[in-house]
């Protein structure tokens, strides 16, 4: 099983769908209105099941060279995940999402765990270029984006859709350094 350290309390590691999946729904059940501010697919997430299935495509995707979800631990326990998808091989690029219990907000984790994925990409993966979406509302996000050293390249007019609405949005990219 693939795992990184990222420091003393937090790890990055590929998930076990059928040990991880029923974990990660509960954590998703319990902060689907906090998910749901930001993030369009959490009232899809109906059952463990859903879960498990995604978890498993993630893992196939995974093989493939399409994708890369890690379940982010901090001090051992499961507290969001983080991922690299939208992978061009052609032009070594992508892009790079995440989600993170409320609970675990204000302590650095998702700065830290962004901070892992750039190392990641860079010196595993071999990419040139990562890149955030972040709609302009979520000014926490763009708070982990800047201290991760990602710039704002543009703002994205009706870029996500959200339920019926459309909302603007933020590519940030970070290159690697030369």
């Amino acid at each position: 099983m693939f795992s990184y350290k990222v420091d003393d309390e937090i790890k990055l590691a590929l998930p076990l769908p059928e040990k991880d999946g029923k974990m990660i729904y509960r954590l998703i059940s319990d902060n689907r209105a906090y998910l749901n501010e930001f993030l369009p697919w959490p009232d899809y997430m109906k059952s463990s099941e859903d879960e498990i299935k995604f978890l498993q495509n993630s893992l196939t995707e995974f093989a493939a060279g399409k994708g890369l979800v890690l379940v982010i631990r901090y001090q051992e326990e499961i507290v969001g995940l983080i991922d690299f998808h939208a992978i061009n091989p052609a032009n070594s690029s992508a892009e790079i999402g995440y989600w993170l219990t409320e609970d675990a907000q204000g302590k650095g984790i998702m700065t830290r765990a962004v901070q892992g994925m750039i190392e990641l990409g860079f010196d595993y993966f071999d990419f040139n270029r990562l890149t955030l979406v972040i709609q302009v509302e979520n000014k926490a996000s763009q708070k982990v984006a800047e201290r991760s050293g990602f710039e704002v390249e543009g703002k994205m007019k009706d870029y996500i859709k959200e339920k019926s609405e459309f909302r603007d949005a933020y590519l940030y990219a970070l290159i690697k350094a030369k």
